[in-house]
């Protein structure tokens, strides 16, 4: 508000006792807050000022921002806040909801600029929003469609970049609103009154509602009053790179890192019934609402909403596995009970009961049986998009969304694996590819493949399902190599004398003759394993453990952690001999070593002796 400070001194006279004492308990609740302010801003003078906090909010009542306002001795300072009390805005300024708009029920409004404008003409009993954006700015044409259907009268600020503001807004509202008519205010007011000085003056609500009949009873506001080309007449909110710099935070929140970002969507797709899609999700929804890391990476805990296709008795069974039929704070709709109804009402549905929860996560397990895509529609690239839209505006609200859909019978590359039009993965954010990893792999071995519009997500990954939960094993080729060496040493533990030529090897663990010389040549440089024979006929290269002692016998080690490698389980037996390993298996909790006859107990990375022990009955 731009308006003279005399107008509203004489403005405070004019109120009646009601308003007075209204007046005055706002102002001691704005010391309280200014004291907060204070505290959370030392650079801002909030402890001298009054102090004024406006919650956007969108039509269904959702917070996506905080605009705070004092107005002290150096004059007006504001800035933002998102919901969760962190500073900035987090979203692009044009997307901000227009204020009062979750609580107009009117088939009319004034549409002014500021909140504090806005604020006078609700509190005065006038059905109002306003634009939070600032006069250089404007709505984007989607914030502007929540007046659709309405007659509204924009009210600018009385100069230039007022009016200029307004006419921005007017046109963007043809077309959407049932009508725009623009108040006009009076010549002789000063530059910047507003509709908060028009309610501050004597007789302020008459003159309000004077200047809104008129505007009523005048014409319509059309995009031919402009001059100028058409391109002239399109309300868009371009933007410097600075502007978006200083909008958007630069860190992102990640509701589970690095695989679903707040306000982002991710798909995951795989095999049907083979690939684990669901199982991967759960376990992943089951992490969010403990708050607990997943695959060693961190989550941020919050309750959790799931569509899923699974009738009750699989659904039930699926739960169970995640560990969540305990949980209050997940709520799950099955597609039987929502079966019949828009997609887009099933979907707006969901995203409430996320605001209603304060749920970071959507799930939604599968896309095509809850979009009703069939058949030939889910080729199509404009049903595509019309199924990923309600989830947009999930995303938009700052939900995390993960979406399972399945892939096609002949597969393909991650992004193009799924079943439909590609528009879908041009449409998300991450898109992930579940899948079982060529060669001899752990059938609880999984591959995730990855293509991210974030530099943090991995585009391969190895994970395992093991009994404490999914963890991560590396790249494919790391985790080739790591069981190629497995497998050698478990080999050679059974070695005779003279050790195995690489023949042997090759024939008995039928692995890739270069995965197995690549594996003895790093065990080698370990000193765990040693070469004999010249590599000629008659005398090939034979390998064995290093140091091996034939006379000793086997122990098995029972592992309370198996955090470790190779190279860290040796200990000296009773006689100087090394203990080496033999066998080394990450998925078993019991490893066998050949050493002397006692017992080792592998904790953080050691082998700790702790006595002897008869092999005949191994710890």
């Amino acid at each position: 508000m731009r308006g003279s400070e005399a107008a509203r001194s004489h403005a405070m006279t004019a109120v009646d006792d009601g308003d007075l004492i209204e007046c005055l308990d706002a102002l001691a609740s704005d010391r309280s807050e200014a004291s907060r302010v204070a505290a959370v801003h030392p650079d801002h003078e909030s402890h001298t000022g009054r102090v004024t906090r406006y919650e956007l909010r969108d039509r269904t009542g959702v917070l996506h921002a905080v605009h705070v306002r004092v107005d002290g001795p150096s004059g007006k300072r504001m800035w933002w806040e998102r919901p969760d009390g962190g500073s900035g805005l987090g979203m692009p300024l044009a997307d901000v909801p227009l204020y009062g708009i979750h609580q107009l029920d009117s088939g009319w409004c004034v549409a002014a600029e500021g909140e504090k404008a806005t604020q006078a003409l609700i509190a005065a009993g006038i059905p109002a929003v306003g634009t939070a954006t600032g006069a250089g700015a404007c709505p984007s044409r989607r914030v502007l469609g929540e007046l659709g259907g309405l007659r509204v009268l924009p009210w600018p600020d009385h100069d230039d970049a007022g009016r200029e503001h307004m006419r921005r807004v007017a046109l963007g509202l043809v077309g959407v609103a049932a009508s725009v008519r623009p108040i006009e205010p009076p010549a002789d007011r000063p530059k910047g009154w507003d509709a908060a000085d028009a309610l501050c003056e004597p007789g302020g609500r008459e003159l309000a509602q004077a200047l809104i009949d008129a505007a009523m009873s005048g014409p319509e506001f059309h995009a031919a009053q402009t001059t100028g080309s058409r391109a002239e007449t399109i309300s868009l909110p371009f933007r410097t790179a600075v502007e978006i710099a200083q909008l958007v935070p630069e860190s992102r929140s990640w509701p589970c890192f690095p695989w679903l970002v707040s306000g982002g969507i991710t798909e995951l797709s795989g095999k049907v019934k083979a690939s684990g899609k669901t199982t991967l999700a759960f376990a992943i929804a089951d992490a969010v609402v403990r708050g607990q890391p997943f695959m060693s990476q961190p989550t941020i805990q919050s309750p959790v909403v799931i569509l899923s296709e699974q009738p009750m008795t699989s659904l039930r069974v699926a739960l169970g596995r995640a560990g969540l039929l305990e949980r209050n704070d997940v709520e799950v709709l099955s597609w039987t009970e929502a079966s019949g109804l828009p997609w887009k009402d099933v979907a707006a549905a969901a995203v409430e009961r996320c605001r209603v929860l304060g749920a970071g996560l959507l799930l939604v397990d599968t896309l095509a049986q809850f979009a009703g895509l069939r058949g030939d529609s889910e080729n199509d690239s404009g049903a595509a998009m019309e199924a990923i839209a309600p989830l947009q505006a999930a995303a938009a609200a700052g939900v995390s969304v993960l979406v399972n859909r399945h892939d096609r019978k002949g597969g393909g590359e991650v992004g193009e694996s799924a079943r439909g039009s590609s528009a879908f993965a041009g449409a998300v954010d991450i898109v992930l590819r579940l899948s079982r990893p060529s060669g001899n792999q752990r059938p609880t071995i999984r591959k995730i493949e990855s293509l991210s519009r974030f530099d943090e997500t991995p585009p391969e990954l190895l994970i395992e399902l093991t009994p404490s939960g999914y963890v991560a094993l590396g790249t494919d080729a790391a985790v080739a190599s790591a069981e190629a060496r497995d497998r050698i040493l478990d080999a050679l533990a059974s070695e005779a004398e003279d050790g195995h030529a690489e023949t042997d090897l090759l024939e008995d663990l039928e692995l890739p003759r270069a995965t197995i010389q690549r594996a003895l040549k790093d065990l080698a440089a370990e000193n765990l394993v040693e070469r004999t024979g010249k590599g000629v006929k008659g005398d090939p290269y034979r390998w064995r453990h290093a140091g091996f002692v034939s006379a000793l016998p086997r122990v098995e080690v029972r592992a309370e952690s198996i955090s470790w490698s190779p190279a860290d389980l040796t200990a000296a037996g009773p006689d100087g001999a090394t203990m080496v390993p033999g066998s080394v298996n990450r998925s078993a909790q019991t490893q066998t070593l050949v050493g002397a006859e006692r017992i080792a107990t592998i904790t953080a990375n050691r082998c700790v002796d702790i006595g002897l022990a008869s092999t005949k009955d191994p710890a």
